[in-house]
């Protein structure tokens, strides 16, 4: 069996960096594809969830915007809210990433 995501597309948010009290590093932000049929483009949005060294890594490098292509798998979770709600949720736990537009803090957008 297979659970595989290969996604091509833009960070919509700077990285949300977080470390759990087991001191497990953790980065999560939304991430949008397109398609374009004819003349009208379709926008998807992502939750995508990294771990370790690719959350250090995108601490440092993550910003809004860039341009990345990530592998990971899907992942979905069910609970009950405050008020007995069942919520549900999707993400990607991402496991490979390339980033194709590198940024730093000093300099958004460097000339290449």
């Amino acid at each position: 069996m297979v659970n595989r995501v290969q996604l091509l597309g833009r960070t919509g948010e700077d990285p949300n960096y977080f470390v759990t009290a087991n001191g497990s590093e953790i980065v999560e932000f939304s991430f949008a594809t397109s398609d374009r049929y004819k003349d009208q483009e379709e926008t998807e949005w992502h939750r995508i969830k990294m771990f370790g060294g690719l959350a250090t890594v995108m601490k440092i490098q993550g910003f809004k915007g860039q341009l990345l292509y990530l592998e990971g798998k899907i992942h979905y979770s069910a609970w009950d809210d405050k008020e007995g709600n069942k919520r549900y949720s999707t993400e990607i736990i991402c496991t490979t990433l390339k980033i194709l537009e590198w940024k730093t803090k000093t300099n958004p957008w460097p000339s290449h």
